[in-house]
């Protein structure tokens, strides 16, 4: 969850999909749903595409419920615990079927318009587990208050799960991005609100490893003496939030990256 802008401030989450065979995953782009949960400025009209490692488009939606498309989605949200979206809402959302590969699901507002949304990808076949989905990312503009970026992650099954959990700010300036956020901080927060870890500068401690763990899931390398911000932790079934804001306020283009560890 995050302000969605245009350009370099859209909200922009990555997903992998892993193993064999398809993986089918509802991917919705929620704003006006938002005002229920009492976000006044958020996004009234988002518009979502779906995109490959290629850039080719697979899929937009504009209106969820558009084309004979909402009772499809409707019910797979509700066999996923996914809140429900009202009739003739104006967010976004689909149902796809990927073969392996990397995707990013791209959340703009209508007529250019910006406000804060959510982005959300769900397997919508859990029980198939010839391909899963793996590593997430989240990028947009960080901004204060309401507006920091935020991720929601769930640790299924009954045993612990090590995950890399990276905030990152000053490495995109190698991709080409403007307006990076010069100092993240990285706050992770268990589903009673507690915060359980916290990092700002990654290679304060245990660099070494963590330079180690980013090689053996496939992430790109942080520089040295870089603010980017990581944490390594072993969490136990439930759900959690990663907070991503700037030190002492600060606000910029930033991106929350989750990597299961095997």
């Amino acid at each position: 969850r995050a302000v969605a802008g245009t350009g370099n401030q859209k909200l922009i989450a990555g997903f992998v999909v892993a193993g064999a065979g398809t993986k089918t995953v509802l991917v919705r782009g929620i704003g006006a749903a938002l005002i229920d949960f009492g976000l006044a400025d958020a996004l009234r009209d988002t518009f979502l595409k779906v995109v490959n490692a290629q850039g080719s488009i697979l899929l937009q939606n504009d209106n969820w419920g558009d084309g004979g498309n909402g009772q499809p989605i409707s019910s797979t949200a509700a066999n996923l615990a996914a809140f429900s979206l009202a009739a003739g809402s104006r967010d976004a959302a689909a149902l796809v079927t990927l073969a392996p590969g990397a995707y990013t699901a791209q959340v703009t507002g209508v007529g250019g318009a910006s406000g804060v949304a959510l982005a959300e990808v769900y397997d919508a076949n859990p029980s198939s587990t010839a391909a899963i989905l793996t590593n997430f990312s989240l990028r947009t503009q960080v901004g204060t208050a309401a507006n920091i970026l935020i991720a929601g992650f769930v640790v299924g099954g009954e045993l612990p799960v090590k995950v890399l959990i990276r905030g990152l700010g000053p490495s995109l300036a190698q991709f080409g991005v403007g307006g990076i956020l010069v100092d993240p901080k990285l706050t992770i927060f268990n589903s009673l609100g507690t915060a359980i870890a916290s990092n700002d500068n990654w290679d304060d401690a245990d660099a070494a490893n963590l330079t180690l763990t980013a090689q053996v899931v496939g992430a790109f390398a942080l520089a040295v003496g870089s603010r980017d911000a990581t944490l390594l932790l072993t969490l136990t079934p439930g759900a959690y939030t990663a907070h991503l804001m700037g030190v002492a306020n600060a606000t910029g283009v930033g991106m929350i990256e989750l990597y299961t560890v095997p």
